[in-house]
């Protein structure tokens, strides 16, 4: 990773040499703004616009390793390169005050079709949100191209001026969280009390839900939609045929699966599936209502803030990671409150289930968190601290220990 930042680094210092201070217009011509920076990633599929050139090379490293994940999860080959890239604009808006606003756009410039991520307020912005609008550029721009070779001889060129229906909401936004680790782990708790508490929605309603479903964490059950297709074992060929019947304005709909699932001849063939596979995730997780090694460093990587926490920032002025040590004495932004409140939500949910150790650490920290939030005295935070720490310590002996491929928080 740190040469392939400094390859970047490289590669941002030439693209900015004063000549090169550009925008393209779409029609291969460049116009100058003076102070903008233009440069293209290191994979060369994405064209970053803005005004800091530290920020562009932020952008594009970011941008590169959701573009990889995407195509690892899915195993098709995204067709960004020399000849289309996805453009990633930075501007600053003081109307919008502390909040930050991404806008994706897919429009005719010239006589090709541009795909363009606005990000304004680049230190305000969510990365989740980020995340996922990314996500559904990366996708609707791979149906796009899938659709224009069919009707194009030279499929090389960037698709020209013409749209195709959308990738549906569930299969970006699931896979702008599967993607990640951490949320992938969050979700799956989240879909799992719902089934346990019959909350659960059938499956066909699930690839339907929509805006309309506010109070329904349709986010999460995306998640885990994608991950139930990732562990079919014709997953790489389901994807594969979902883009290109997509391409063909086709529907990804229960009658879909039905079609392209092996052994699957009815609706509720699926269905069985579908809810097999959940009891399957419930007996591995909840057995006996005590804690096992995997859920004991499920915890263990959920203790420390990230990229990717609800409520955190798109920059990385804040760093990877913020280790609970670190929050001790520390000013605190505007963001954090918020933050902290729904990491104790988190490891709320995460103990349910797992037994009375399990849950006195979870409360251990939650009452950490708390005292953080509440802005008590340094002294109070380090022995909240201390004390958590000392009842993890007991929890993990008593599991056996952690995997040593587990990433250590502290």
């Amino acid at each position: 990773m740190l040469l392939r930042v400094f390859y970047f680094l490289f590669f941002l210092l030439l693209m900015n040499l004063p000549d090169l201070i550009a925008q393209d217009t779409g029609d291969g011509k460049f116009l100058k703004f003076s102070g903008s920076h233009t440069s293209r990633s290191a994979d060369g599929r994405f064209l970053l616009e803005g005004s800091n050139a530290v920020q562009n090379l932020e952008l594009g490293v970011w941008a590169e390793e959701v573009a990889a994940k995407v195509e690892r999860a899915i195993a098709v080959r995204l067709p960004y390169g020399e000849s289309w890239v996805i453009r990633i604009v930075t501007t600053d808006d003081r109307s919008l005050g502390d909040s930050g606003k991404i806008i994706t756009e897919e429009v005719v410039e010239g006589q090709f079709l541009v795909l363009r991520l606005k990000i304004y307020n680049y230190n305000k912005t969510d990365v989740l949100e980020a995340n996922e609008a990314l996500c559904k550029l990366l996708l609707d721009g791979l149906v796009i191209w899938l659709q224009s070779k069919q009707n194009a001889a030279d499929s090389s060129q960037a698709p020209v001026g013409f749209h195709t229906n959308s990738v549906p909401e569930w299969i970006w936004q699931g896979l702008s969280r599967y993607i990640y680790q951490d949320l992938r782990a969050r979700d799956a708790d989240t879909v799992l009390m719902l089934w346990k508490r019959a909350q659960l929605k059938p499956f066909p309603e699930l690839l339907i839900l929509g805006p309309a479903a506010k109070n329904y964490p349709s986010k999460s059950v995306y998640s885990v939609i994608i991950a139930w297709i990732e562990s079919l074992p014709d997953r790489e060929n389901l994807f594969r045929r979902m883009f290109e019947d997509l391409s063909k304005r086709g529907k990804i709909s229960q009658a879909w699966f039905t079609k392209n699932i092996t052994g699957c001849r009815y609706a509720a063939d699926v269905d069985e599936k579908w809810e097999n596979w959940i009891l399957s995730q419930w007996r591995v997780v909840h057995r006996l209502g005590i804690a096992t090694a995997l859920q004991v460093e499920q915890l263990k990587e959920r203790l420390v803030l990230r990229h990717g926490d609800i409520g955190m920032p798109l920059s990385p002025d804040i760093g990877q990671r913020i280790t609970f040590e670190n929050l001790i004495g520390a000013k605190q932004p505007d963001w954090m409150p918020t933050v902290l409140k729904n990491k104790i939500s988190e490891l709320k949910l995460l103990g349910v289930g797992k037994g009375k150790d399990f849950n006195d650490v979870v409360d251990a920290y939650g009452r950490f968190l708390e005292a953080v939030v509440a802005g008590a005295r340094q002294e109070r935070q380090v022995s909240l601290l201390e004390r958590a720490e000392e009842e993890f310590k007991r929890l993990e002996a008593s599991v056996g220990g952690a995997s040593l491929t587990v990433e250590d928080n502290k």
